[in-house]
């Protein structure tokens, strides 16, 4: 055979075995499982809603897998009805599609029950990391018409903070397309994550606990050694609180937290917001006092006065504070009362938290073994022992701090 002969005859079967290939590609594997899984992700990487819609029985998956967590859950909880009736489901495929559209999770402003629930299950934080294998299922006696396969694809959580096969259940249509309508085993992983993160939150709540309960313990000494607000105890109510909210920044913040960590951070914004409006007003009494004494003073000189005191005007800017510092009041005290309920504090235990440290300063002052009272003093502030305090939230307010009023603030 001539050189020229082989180089035809291997151009002919190089030819006609790339029709064979690709014969083999568009008649067989497009209409495989694996194909389809493959196609799904694909998909599912480049954002491509629309072809994603045609491989995935979304509606029915995602309400499905929501009914599914309705058993995992208690029948009081807030979630509940939600899970129950599939709705639930409706918000996390939206959440989803948005992901695909946007390549990554939308910011939550305002978190509603759903997003808490979604940050409990790892909805958000999930991610493939590999297709394992593609089983064709056994025929079924009871639908013998109906093609179905198994593909277990690994995926990492990071609250397992370990990978888990999930079982995707595929359906093969009339015209040869897989479609993926069910995961089998998602309540097995969602129980898993829900168990772990609920360690993890009980870890937190009980750290918080006790951070909140030192907090209250201060705002107690504070209180006994000045029973009325002054600058002096605005200053030092707000440092205590700051203090409180750096330990708690500081601790490590399960995601399955999300809903605390947001309570925490509205109770401390309706604090400052108190502790703002008594510094304003406490600033407002004073303003007014300092032009009182003005013009008191120049009257007694006999100075002309070009602008005579206007006592309605202070009394008015007084009073458009106390009309907001009421509302603020009302505010902290739903705050307060939601935060000492969530995280069981008791006022008891912050009674009992404030004796101990009362406790050690007496013994410190002892130790200090010295005829000095002023030292003594120092070391252990006056009438040591506390009242018994009305509440154990973080900080004091509402019905527990001294009424501001005119005469209180003067």
């Amino acid at each position: 055979m001539s050189i020229k002969k082989a180089v035809i005859l291997g151009i002919i079967l190089e030819i006609l075995l790339g029709a064979a290939a690709a014969s083999f590609y568009f008649l067989y594997y497009v209409k495989t499982p694996t194909y389809a899984v493959r196609q799904m992700y694909k998909a599912m990487q480049q954002g491509d809603v629309e072809s994603l819609q045609t491989m995935v029985a979304l509606d029915d998956l995602f309400k499905q897998e929501s009914i599914q967590l309705s058993q995992l859950v208690a029948r009081d909880s807030a979630i509940y009805p939600k899970l129950a009736d599939g709705s639930f489901g409706k918000v996390c495929k939206d959440d989803f599609l948005k992901y695909m559209v946007n390549g990554k999770w939308e910011d939550v402003t305002n978190p509603t029950e759903e997003n808490f629930f979604q940050d409990r299950i790892a909805f958000r934080s999930m991610s493939f990391r590999k297709l394992l294998y593609v089983n064709q299922d056994a025929p079924n006696e009871d639908k013998p018409d109906e093609v179905t396969a198994t593909a277990g694809v690994s995926v990492y959580a990071p609250d397992l903070g370990d990978t888990f096969v999930l079982k995707l259940k595929l359906r093969q249509k009339a015209e040869g397309q897989w479609v993926l309508y069910d995961v089998e085993n998602y309540g097995e992983f969602a129980d898993s994550v829900l168990k772990q993160n609920e360690r993890d939150v009980k870890r937190y709540r009980d750290k918080v606990r006790q951070i909140l309960l030192t907090g209250q313990g201060k705002l107690n000494d504070l209180k006994q050694r000045e029973p009325n607000i002054s600058m002096n105890w605005v200053i030092e109510a707000r440092t205590i609180m700051l203090d409180t909210e750096d330990q708690l920044n500081a601790l490590e913040k399960p995601r399955a937290a999300s809903n605390l960590v947001q309570m925490l951070h509205n109770n401390s914004e309706c604090f400052h917001e108190l502790i703002d409006l008594y510094y304003e007003r406490l600033s407002q009494v004073a303003d007014n006092a300092d032009k009182k004494k003005k013009y008191d003073d120049a009257m007694a000189e006999g100075k002309r006065i070009r602008r005579p005191y206007n006592a309605a005007k202070g009394e008015k800017a007084l009073a458009e504070i106390d009309a907001k510092l009421k509302v603020a009041n009302e505010k902290w005290a739903a705050s307060k009362a939601a935060v000492a309920k969530e995280f069981n504090l008791t006022a008891a235990e912050a009674a009992n938290m404030n004796r101990q440290r009362t406790d050690k300063a007496l013994q410190d002052a002892r130790a200090l073994r010295n005829n000095d009272d002023e030292l003594v003093r120092q070391a252990n502030y006056p009438g040591a022992v506390p009242q018994e305090p009305q509440t154990a939230s973080p900080v004091d307010s509402g019905a527990n701090l001294p009424t501001m009023s005119v005469d209180s603030a003067n």
